[in-house]
C-alpha cells in the first residue's frame, strides 16, 4: 500500500526515525574510532545500554580483534551488571558466540580469562549469572569447570548452583 495517508503520522514518524537510525548505525561502524567509541559507551552508565543494544542488534559489527578488546567488559556486564544491562549483555555475547566460529572462540576466551576472578569473589549472584551465560552460550566445558568449583562449596547458595545447573550437562 503506497497511500501516504493509509497510516497515521506516528507510524510515518517511526519509519523516518528507523531510516535515520539505520543510517547512523552504518556511519558509526565506518568511524575510524568505532571500537574506542563503543568502549567509552560501555564504560558510561548512561550510554551502556544503547551500546549493548547496538552490539546485540548488529551482531557482526565488530571484527574479532575489536570483540576481543570489548568482550571482557561485556562479560562483566552480563554477569555483574544491573538487570537491564545484564540481560542485553548476555544476549549480545550469545549472539556473537553463535554467529561465527572465530567469534565464539573470542567470547569463550574472554569468559575463561575472567572466570577465576568471579570464582574468587564467592558471590552466589555473580556465579549464578555466570552459569546462565555459559549455559546460554553453549560453553559446556567452562560450565563444567564452574559447577565443579561450586559442587561442595561451604556456602549453600553457591553449592545450589551446582545442583541447579548440573542437569543441563547430561
Amino acid at each position: 500500500m503506497n497511500d501516504a495517508n493509509a497510516f497515521p503520522s506516528q507510524w510515518r514518524a517511526m519509519r523516518e526515525a528507523d531510516a535515520a537510525l539505520l543510517a547512523c548505525r552504518f556511519h558509526l561502524k565506518k568511524h575510524a574510532d568505532f571500537a574506542r567509541i563503543l568502549a567509552q559507551a560501555l564504560a558510561c552508565a548512561s550510554e551502556r545500554n544503547l551500546a549493548l543494544r547496538f552490539l546485540r542488534d548488529d551482531a557482526g559489527a565488530l571484527s574479532d580483534a575489536q570483540l576481543a578488546e570489548l568482550a571482557p567488559a561485556i562479560v562483566d556486564l552480563a554477569v555483574d551488571g544491573n538487570l537491564d544491562d545484564l540481560i542485553v549483555a548476555r544476549q549480545t555475547l550469545v549472539r556473537y558466540a553463535a554467529r561465527f566460529t572465530s567469534s565464539r572462540g573470542v567470547v569463550e576466551d574472554a569468559v575463561a580469562r575472567v572466570m577465576d576472578g568471579y570464582l574468587a569473589r564467592e558471590d552466589d549472584f555473580v556465579l549464578r549469572r555466570l552459569a546462565e551465560l555459559l549455559l546460554d552460550a553453549g560453553f559446556a566445558h567452562a560450565l563444567q569447570r564452574l559447577l565443579a568449583a561450586c559442587k561442595d562449596h561451604a556456602d549453600p547458595d553457591i553449592a545450589e548452583i551446582h545442583d541447579d545447573f548440573s542437569r543441563h550437562l547430561a
